[in-house]
């Protein structure tokens, strides 16, 4: 398995939503099995650990031309064209510290990333999450309103490297949660097949500054994890990118099934209800 493009993640990095106080709503896509070191208390549902257990009620995405459908949990509400941008030129300025206005990086990925969908858990509809981060010491433990939201977007090919595979594409798509600032990787990126279709997932959590002004990262700063699951279907290159700041809204996220042409829906991270799945790690 050859490395991912680090100039390729970095692009698709630039395009990641963030929601701050004075930001618009939105991040992008949760992870694993757990959020870093983080621990939550909450009332949102937690996932199932078997496929017979029961399921959170989903919306459906359908695209034709790509011939694929995505079913996510139906208490994420599609954002609207003006909150989405402005949460991507937010989340730009507080992770890169530029303009995104005239940053060429991301100008770049403007161009070459396709938004497809965005959908956030309303602030109305989110409940209160008690947050114990344990990398400060003592512990650190902040009540926030609990966060989840969905990103889905096409690479177009006309901006990739000549003679790249795509295998070499996807693994470097899925690395891009490690491109972010600060960010560390929560489980080393892997790969898995669902429906002869090869998926790959990088994941990586960090610390979101609280002030959309100055970029810093305080000692109370909030936590978020990062999860994008990349894969081609008729040859359209896709990316499936999930965010969310506690465990549980995350694991919800992780529910969400995939259906490609005319197989059934599947789920599109198997691993995370306990199907007994293999993993392969990207070396």
């Amino acid at each position: 398995m050859n490395r991912p493009f680090g100039p390729l993640s970095g692009a698709c990095a630039s395009l990641i939503p963030m929601r701050l106080p004075g930001c618009a709503i939105l991040i992008a896509l949760g992870v694993g099995h757990s959020v870093g070191q983080i621990s939550a208390k909450t009332d949102v549902p937690q996932a199932p650990t078997t496929q017979a257990s029961s399921a959170p009620v989903l919306a459906t995405y359908r695209n034709d031309t790509a011939d694929f459908t995505l079913s996510y949990p139906s208490s994420l509400k599609m954002d609207d064209a003006k909150s989405l941008r402005e949460a991507i030129e937010c989340g730009h300025r507080v992770s890169f510290g530029t303009d995104p206005q005239t940053d060429p990086e991301h100008q770049r990925a403007e161009k070459c990333t396709h938004v497809l969908l965005s959908a956030t858990l309303p602030e109305k509809d989110a409940p209160t999450v008690q947050m114990t981060d344990t990398n400060h010491s003592p512990p650190i433990e902040t009540n926030v309103l609990a966060e989840a939201s969905i990103f889905v977007a096409e690479m177009d090919r006309s901006c990739l490297p000549s003679g790249a595979t795509d295998d070499q594409i996807l693994s470097s798509i899925a690395a891009t949660p490690t491109q972010l600032p600060g960010f560390k990787a929560i489980n080393p990126q892997m790969w898995y097949d669902v429906d002869d279709h090869k998926i790959h997932l990088g994941s990586a959590s960090g610390a979101r500054p609280k002030d959309p002004g100055n970029g810093k990262v305080s000692a109370d700063s909030e936590q978020v994890a990062v999860a994008v699951a990349s894969f081609v279907e008729k040859k359209h290159l896709l990316m499936v990118m999930l965010t969310a700041n506690n465990p549980a809204t995350m694991h919800l996220l992780m529910q969400s099934l995939i259906q490609f042409g005319k197989h059934e829906p599947a789920a599109l991270m198997p691993f995370a209800i306990g199907n007994g799945m293999p993993i392969n790690l990207v070396r």
